[in-house]
């Protein structure tokens, strides 16, 4: 589905979401928590600067389950034949968290798959573009453009997965 207010940002729902929610956040909280603090940055559990590729296995499941759907989709959605994800990690947001304006460099697209979104006034914020958005959905938008994860004013927790990626026709 296209947003009618947000050009070229496209919303994927993963079919058996529940399933695949219930399975990934295990595997998110089987890994030890790590706490990102950066000048304009707060998350309270993230694997962004891992160094442990091969212990994520929570990766390998949203490769097996969901990748192979979600990139077909956004080859049919930009006429390419293939989507090559570079890098794939998770944020969780607790009271407090937040992550300021900031653009994703060396890819086409960034994506956020929304795990748990307790609230609304969650959603991430793209300034005058607007979108509608929920548990279960993965919005894809060039990444050139401004976002940021409002701070969480609740007792809620927030949990994403992020994925950058580039368009292939060879």
């Amino acid at each position: 589905m296209l947003q009618k207010d947000f050009p070229y940002a496209f919303i994927y729902k993963v079919k058996n979401f529940e399933k695949h929610k219930n399975n990934l956040l295990n595997l998110i909280f089987e890994l030890p928590e790590n706490k990102i603090e950066t000048n304009g940055c707060s998350v309270s559990h993230s694997d962004y600067f891992s160094e442990q590729k091969s212990k994520k296995e929570y990766v390998k499941y949203f490769q097996e389950n969901i990748i192979k759907d979600f990139a077909k989709f956004i080859c049919e959605k930009f006429n390419c034949k293939f989507v090559n994800f570079h890098q794939v990690w998770f944020q969780v947001y607790n009271y407090g968290d937040y992550h300021k304006k900031h653009r994703h460099p060396n890819c086409n697209l960034a994506s956020i798959f929304y795990l748990e979104l307790p609230h609304k006034k969650l959603i991430t914020d793209f300034g005058e573009y607007k979108v509608e958005i929920e548990e279960g959905d993965i919005l894809t938008f060039p990444a050139f453009i401004e976002h940021s994860s409002p701070r969480n004013k609740t007792n809620l927790r927030k949990t994403i997965i992020s994925t950058n990626s580039s368009l292939l026709n060879d």
